[in-house]
């Protein structure tokens, strides 16, 4: 389809509600991806107005976030860093978790803990 086809369409940008998720569980399910939680999330879509068939999605998604962890100096290495993450862990939605390794300690600690490394750099934008 030719860049310009969308532009001689009418289209609809708004929010799916809560009921609407089933729309894209086609999509979600051929990319081997959970479905967002509609309590947590809101998913942008762009339809084409005559049919509403959905051509475009971005998801917002609320997932927990955890930090800062410290133990003190005496203690570190005893343990208690992979106690306190295993309290944690549980409060996580639909058992996932999400940690950035940025030092060697870290990666054993993911390791440890058994996440698995994934393809995808992570990105941040400081949204103002």
């Amino acid at each position: 389809m030719s860049a310009n086809v969308a532009s001689e369409l009418e289209l609809c940008c708004r929010f799916l509600e809560d009921n609407e998720y089933y729309k894209l569980v086609d999509i979600f399910a051929e990319h081997e991806d959970e479905m967002p939680d509609p309590k947590l999330s809101r998913i942008a879509v762009v339809e084409i107005k005559e049919t509403e068939e959905i051509i475009g999605f971005f998801c917002f998604q609320l997932y927990g976030h955890t930090e800062p962890l410290w133990v003190a100096p005496a203690y570190r290495k005893e343990g208690i860093t992979i106690k306190l993450i295993e309290m944690l862990l549980p409060l996580t939605e639909r058992g996932k978790t999400f940690m950035i390794a940025t030092t060697p300690e870290v990666v054993h600690l993911c390791e440890k803990l058994g996440l698995r490394k994934i393809k995808h750099p992570v990105y941040v934008k400081d949204v103002v």
